[in-house]
């Protein structure tokens, strides 16, 4: 890959680390991160004039799902939030018109949860996609017998996990 993409370098600027909470620090580095060194390379290869193969998605795959979640994020990845940080406008989370209006901080947290958890499945949906339609356009009824298998699961894994999340945070 060219590195073309990646060849920019983390702002140094002190206006992008600063703010009342430590969790949008991370967030944001690890989000660029997660785009420099995990998405721009999917999106350069994805977008190239030659074909990808099958090895090549599985490749990137791998580099999607082990990439390094930062220490103490992975209750921000699972798919649905505790009720501690559940969505404030859920009717089923107990906030009725009584109560408190949820803080700040809990908001920032479940922003951070929703786009950290979003982030990963998109980008397997994505990675995943062609494949997963070649396996349903050569075998409708059992794509899980065609050599895009993984794709196939991968893929249906992703879209349902991405509609829980959605489901999680907007009922």
């Amino acid at each position: 890959m060219g590195g073309v993409i990646r060849a920019v370098r983390v702002p140094l600027s002190q206006n992008v680390y600063t703010g009342s909470d430590d969790h949008i620090h991370i967030d944001w580095l690890y989000k660029y991160r997660f785009v420099r060194d995990v998405i721009a390379p999917i999106a350069e290869r994805m977008c190239a004039i030659k074909p990808i193969r099958y090895s090549e998605i599985l490749e990137l795959d791998r580099k999607i799902r082990e990439f390094e979640v930062p220490p103490g994020w992975e209750d921000f990845l699972t798919v649905c939030p505790d009720s501690q940080s559940q969505s404030h406008s859920d009717p089923a989370s107990g906030s009725g018109a009584d109560a408190s209006p949820p803080s700040e901080t809990d908001l920032n947290i479940d922003i951070l949860r929703y786009n950290s958890g979003t982030i990963r499945e998109m980008a397997l949906l994505y990675v995943h996609r062609h494949f997963f339609a070649r396996a349903m356009l050569d075998s409708p009824l059992k794509p899980l017998s065609t050599p895009y298998a993984s794709s196939a699961v991968a893929a249906y894994a992703s879209a349902i996990t991405l509609l829980k999340i959605v489901r999680a945070y907007f009922g």
